[in-house]
């Protein structure tokens, strides 16, 4: 029996090139002798969050070389030193709160003079002025003073405070500009020989006055004991594995009274995305299947409960509507969008571990509005194929599959492109309604079961005989009513093959197109569009770089039809990459391998559902 002790995974993700530290909504990033920023909920950004702006000793300036600097699970270490001063610092957490510590010890007697500094202010300075003036015109940002802490609040509704310790700190604040504020934070002491100066500061975020969790530690390497355990020789790939998991892990949030979010989710990121969208968190729920099911389960909670009167499920699900409306013009905490159905998939593996019937009937009911919803307002020429009407929509924001299409005079508040049946689309909705049949049957429906039955096969056979292009023997998008294929050449095709659509003649020919070196086998394969088109960047979010999300779908696709060796290849040429330098990025270079996007990307986990699977062979 494999047994991983918490010392274990300690030992094995301890890093100098790591600078992040997560609590329930907050994130320290970037820390050095202070903390560069710090994200709060929604609205705040603090950057710097605090800045050693100055150091006295005897009313002489000192400045710090910093000698070590260590990345552990329980916080980052700081070792600093200066003529006759050393300093230690650890950024650490709480549940609700990001905790800097710092001990300053002088070798001399000496009076210490220190100036910290935070400029706290709304995140929108790199938006649009548009975006950023209906931003500011929906919040204000104010604050009041304690006798050492500052508590800051927009319309009265989230509250996020700093306070600082000693509590003799004098504080001045003033206002840079709209919703922008510097505090300063004055210290001083005397210390003799060996004495040592402490100084703590807590940032805390809280909602209607109510802490947004309970203050308990935030350990992730208790929760990363119960992962699953691998049997692995190679460190690098245990590094990555419980990386991997300590970064699903830390986006998790809870916030209490939600109205929109009432169960807890999992951020994409809380370095980027700090929402909760609609097929990333069924990415993130077929990771934590292998974890914990209740959680699973938990993560598609607020997408069913989101679900709109008409039957769609929404694109993403916002911390607050003012935020929403400033970016989609729509007064709701969800735009008018959908995203790949990947839920079904989430449900069918929650429900191939546990038969919960509550939550398969909650599954149920909703997945057949969906479905509903889809052919009703998706499906504009009534053929039985669905489309995607916007970019975002599709989640491949910039892909070439849709340059031909975008409307030029596109704003969220509208449809984005014209509509486009697409190969990936199709095939997860065939899957949906694969999975409404099963359940159906579950509960002894039959006429229910045998009616999404028959969609399916309807589908399946739109998608084999009028997206398959023989030419080329390839799967591609078409345009609506008129049918013709895009002939953009993507990953998106071998979706046909994770949902058992295309023939075993069809799934030879895609397999020749995805290990041939022009195409797809580039040094890091499935590259978002293929290698010998013009248009193909190997930086350029959906217009080349790998995606894991893309590799998982390629990957079980594979395993479906046989092809293991292919898949194992695969799946050894990602986990190389991401093993590197352990890494959980967004997207990844498919020429270097080089990680791209944000980092401790949820869905990029689904890296760790790849290799259990590789581990049980």
């Amino acid at each position: 029996m494999l047994v991983v002790t918490m010392s274990d995974i300690e030992e094995l993700l301890r890093f100098k090139d790591k600078d992040t530290v997560f609590s329930n909504v907050l994130v320290a990033d970037e820390i050095g002798l202070g903390i560069k920023r710090v994200y709060a909920g929604e609205w705040f950004l603090l950057d710097p969050a605090l800045e050693l702006s100055s150091f006295k000793i005897n009313d002489n300036e000192v400045n710090f070389t910093v000698k070590d600097r260590i990345w552990k699970l329980s916080g980052v270490f700081v070792s600093a030193v200066s003529e006759n001063v050393r300093l230690f610092s650890i950024t650490s957490s709480e549940r609700s709160s990001i905790i800097f510590t710092s001990s300053i010890e002088s070798s001399i007697e000496a009076k210490i003079n220190t100036l910290l500094k935070s400029i706290v202010s709304d995140p929108v300075k790199q938006w649009n002025p548009e975006a950023r003036e209906r931003f500011r015109n929906e919040v204000k940002i104010s604050y009041k003073k304690d006798k050492n802490s500052v508590l800051f609040n927009y319309n009265n509704d989230y509250f996020f405070s700093i306070k600082i310790f000693p509590e003799s700190t004098k504080i001045m604040i003033r206002q840079i500009q709209t919703n922008v504020f510097e505090v300063q934070f004055f210290l001083e002491g005397m210390l003799t020989s060996k004495e040592k100066f402490n100084v703590k500061v807590i940032y805390s975020f809280y909602e209607k006055d109510t802490l947004s969790d309970e203050d308990k530690e935030w350990n992730i390497a208790k929760s990363l004991v119960n992962v699953p355990k691998i049997s692995s020789k190679s460190e690098d790939l245990k590094r990555l594995y419980y990386f991997a998991w300590a970064s699903l892990l830390s986006n998790r949030v809870t916030l209490k009274n939600h109205k929109a979010l009432p169960y807890s989710f999992t951020m994409p990121s809380k370095v980027g995305y700090r929402h909760q969208w609609l097929w990333d968190s069924a990415f993130h729920s077929i990771v934590l299947s292998n974890y914990d099911i209740k959680l699973a389960k938990e993560e598609l909670m607020n997408l069913f409960i989101n679900q709109k009167d008409d039957g769609r499920i929404p694109h993403e699900i916002f911390l607050t509507k003012e935020l929403c409306k400033s970016i989609w013009g729509v007064d709701d905490y969800s735009p008018w969008t959908t995203q790949p159905p990947v839920i079904a998939v989430a449900v069918d593996r929650i429900t191939s571990k546990e038969k919960d019937k509550k939550f398969m009937e909650i599954a149920l009911n909703s997945l057949i509005k969906y479905d509903k919803w889809f052919r009703k307002f998706r499906d504009e020429d009534k053929d039985g194929l669905v489309a995607y009407h916007d970019p975002l929509e599709s989640g491949w924001d910039n892909s070439k599959r849709w340059d031909a299409y975008v409307k030029k005079e596109k704003k969220y508040i509208s449809e984005g492109m014209l509509p486009i049946e697409a190969v990936d689309l199709n095939s997860l909705i065939f899957v949906q309604r694969k999975v409404i049949s099963s359940l159906a049957r579950f509960f002894g429906n039959k006429e229910l079961s045998e009616e999404y039955e028959n969609l399916a096969v309807k589908i399946k056979d739109k998608i084999v005989n009028l997206m398959w292009d023989e030419s080329t023997k390839f799967f591609f998008d078409i345009e609506d009513k008129t049918h013709n294929k895009t002939m953009v050449k993507t990953p998106a095709a071998f979706l046909t093959l994770f949902a058992k659509v295309a023939t075993k003649g069809q799934a030879n020919y895609l397999v020749e197109h995805l290990v041939n070196e022009k195409e797809f086998k580039r040094k890091l394969p499935l590259p978002t569009l293929s290698a010998d088109d013009s248009n193909y960047d190997p930086m350029n979010f959906w217009r080349g770089p790998t995606w894991i999300n893309l590799v998982w779908f390629t990957y079980n696709g594979l395993l479906n039809y046989g092809f293991k060796d292919v898949a194992r290849d695969l799946a050894n040429s990602v986990i190389e990459a991401m093993a590197k330098n352990t890494t959980c990025n967004e997207y990844y270079n498919s020429e270097s391998g080089e990680p791209l996007g944000v980092r401790y990307f949820g869905w990029s986990t689904l890296i760790t559902d790849i290799i259990l699977r590789e581990n049980d062979f």
